[in-house]
């Protein structure tokens, strides 16, 4: 957050991130279960769209940003709940992350679950939790023990041997599981 890089017009920049949150928490698009639905309608309500891991994600790091400049507990609590939503509502039975796409997803979708796990990390540093290095953990080990191929590469299903061709986008998510782990 630029509010938290900058020198001179903090407050100006503290204000705009106030208004863009309290927009964002006004518009719905935080659901009943603390997840992030995919976009808003026409008339600026929840689509009730899809779940997907990076809308998570990115929201997790906005908030320790905001919890960073402000201080209030407000902002990392809130993280905290959406990234315990996310945890246990976009996981399989073994705490393994994916997104509904999974295994045919579009070009962008596989960059997803590394943006999550990025900012989880991120999280996890401004406010440690066992809960989240039990996941970081699993998460980064699932995809170098299941979902590698014998060139190394990784592919977009983390949970299962490798089936998808790896790119760019796989490997990318993927190592930002591993260097999440590695942080801790």
């Amino acid at each position: 957050m630029l509010l938290n890089r900058v020198s001179g017009q903090k407050e100006t920049y503290f204000n705009e991130a106030l208004a863009q949150w309290d927009w964002f928490c006004q518009s719905g698009m935080i659901n009943e279960r603390n997840l992030i639905n995919d976009s808003l309608t026409g008339d600026c309500a929840n689509n009730g769209g899809t779940e997907w891991s990076y809308n998570q994600g990115q929201t997790l790091g906005a908030l320790v940003e905001l919890d960073a400049a402000s201080g209030y507990d407000y902002y990392i609590d809130t993280a905290h709940s959406i990234a315990k939503a996310a945890i246990l509502g976009l996981t399989d039975s073994d705490g393994i992350l994916h997104d509904p796409c999974e295994p045919n997803c579009g070009a962008d979708a596989p960059w997803f679950k590394g943006i999550f796990m990025r900012n989880l990390q991120i999280l996890q540093a401004a406010s440690q939790s066992d809960d989240y290095l039990g996941f970081i953990t699993a998460n980064a080990d699932s995809p170098w023990n299941q979902d590698r191929n014998d060139r190394n590469q990784l592919s977009l299903v983390w949970s299962v041997p490798f089936i998808n061709p790896a790119n760019a986008s796989t490997q990318s998510s993927a190592l930002d599981a591993l260097v999440a782990a590695v942080a801790f």
